[in-house]
């Protein structure tokens, strides 16, 4: 009771049209062998193996209630295992990151009494659809994997969240790679040639943490 839990719908052939760059970092044939699939519909991920890379753990869907981490569920998952793992993340912190073309679609979640943040998504190479930002976290070589992947997807919801979080890591001395994947992704939200991206891009050479905040708060509280 009580865990969190990270739930990634996918499937093999999708996780393939990731960039190459993502599909370089593991032990590809490995990870082919032990993706989720039909018969084995969720395993774990883990990090880092012997060689210092991302692996996967394939896990018995009715044991994971005391389990705590990140999971890759087959999209197109049975009826009956969906409801098996629903049981199994009863009183859990649940994130979800439904495939578009999966068979389990956001609203499926709607009647998981821990409330789970949902958000769709599909396996392109395009920041919005939140598969390759997720996957470049999981596979590259620094850690806090579950930290990041909350605070940079699931949490900052909306500019303000994401902006508001992005100022306090800049008073945060080693803020890490947290700090990095927050500024890149403010950076595609600002309007190009707007000052706030201008000021972020040079920030901290040639723009103060003052004239930053404030625009970047304009931005974000006077977005429709």
């Amino acid at each position: 009771m009580n865990k969190t839990k990270v739930l990634v719908f996918t499937q093999l052939e999708k996780w393939n049209n990731l960039d190459d760059i993502i599909l370089t970092r593991v032990e590809i044939e490995d990870w082919d062998d032990k993706y989720p699939n039909e018969n084995n519909p969720i395993v774990k991920f883990g990090f880092p193996n012997t060689s210092g890379n991302a692996y996967l753990n394939p896990v018995d869907l009715n044991g994971i209630s005391n389990e705590e981490g990140i999971f890759l569920v087959y999209d197109n998952i049975d009826n009956d295992r969906f409801e098996t793992l629903k049981e199994q993340c009863n009183g859990d912190k649940v994130f979800v990151l439904t495939h578009t073309t999966g068979n389990c679609q956001q609203n499926h979640f709607n009647d998981w009494n821990m409330n789970p943040v949902v958000l769709s998504g599909s396996h392109t190479n395009d920041k919005a659809d939140f598969y390759n930002p997720l996957f470049n976290i999981l596979t590259d070589k620094d850690g806090d994997k579950m930290e990041r992947i909350l605070n940079t997807i699931f949490l900052p919801q909306d500019n303000l969240d994401v902006v508001l979080r992005f100022l306090h890591l800049c008073l945060v001395p080693n803020p890490g790679n947290e700090f990095t994947e927050l500024k890149s992704f403010i950076l595609d939200k600002l309007p190009d040639n707007s000052e706030a991206k201008e000021a972020l891009t040079s920030y901290p050479k040639q723009s103060s943490l003052e004239e930053l905040r404030d625009l970047l708060l304009d931005f974000a509280l006077n977005q429709n």
